[in-house]
């Protein structure tokens, strides 16, 4: 199932979430900026002596996991922008006690 979240929808989800959790208003026009923060890993592909990459038989470079680092970025979320997610259903467990 695919579901899109335009901006709107997410400030309006968080000023609900505020209102139940800490009983607090908020007006959804003083946010103005948001931001998300995300974890991303840096690909360093492992090479020979000779600072030629190193390469698998079937031709693909190969990573060296070890010295990838995971870096942390940023991206804006402004008026007219779109949180989209992928939900996948794996099976029945919503009846499970």
């Amino acid at each position: 199932m695919k579901v899109e979240l335009y901006d709107w929808e997410v400030k309006e989800a968080i000023a609900d979430y505020m209102k139940k959790e800490f009983n607090m208003e908020l007006n959804t026009d003083h946010i103005d900026c948001s931001e998300f923060e995300y974890q991303e890993r840096e690909t360093v592909y492992k090479k020979h002596k000779n600072g030629r990459v190193k390469k698998t038989a079937s031709g693909i470079p190969e990573i060296d996991w070890k010295k990838s680092p995971t870096v942390t970025k940023t991206a804006n979320f402004h008026e007219g922008s779109k949180i989209t997610l992928y939900l996948f259903n794996f099976g029945d467990n919503d009846n499970e006690s």
